[in-house]
């Protein structure tokens, strides 16, 4: 039996961790979830996930901006696949470039949840 695809979601906000952790368990992952980046690495680093979910506004405007530059910089983290799921976008007026982030995914909250399982679909398979 192959072993479920784990998820880890990066986010503040629990209602919306809830909703998701739903979303994609009803589908068949296993989600874990972390609030900031206090907690991410120790995480990352015990669960190994498949994919992660990373909102970037959290205790800081840019706070998912700094973990993704820190996960990046390490050679045993930066091919773990990244969709960014934020509304940074309506907030700022700035585009977000996901080949300057080298993310994957940038999907943009309120969230369509078949949008993000074709992503996640797409990236690690169900």
């Amino acid at each position: 039996m192959n072993a479920k695809k784990k998820i880890m979601v990066v986010e503040d906000d629990r209602d919306f961790t809830e909703s998701i952790t739903l979303i994609l368990e009803t589908s068949g992952y296993e989600v874990l979830s972390v609030e900031d980046s206090e907690w991410f690495f120790t995480f990352l680093e015990h669960e190994k996930p498949d994919l992660i979910l990373m909102d970037i506004m959290m205790k800081s405007l840019t706070e998912g901006f700094d973990i993704l530059y820190e996960m990046k910089l390490n050679p045993e983290y930066r091919t773990i696949p990244v969709i960014i799921v934020s509304a940074i976008n309506k907030h700022t007026g700035f585009p977000i470039d996901k080949a300057f982030l080298q993310v994957e995914e940038y999907l943009e909250k309120p969230l369509n949840p078949q949008m993000l399982l074709d992503s996640v679909k797409r990236l690690i398979g169900s």
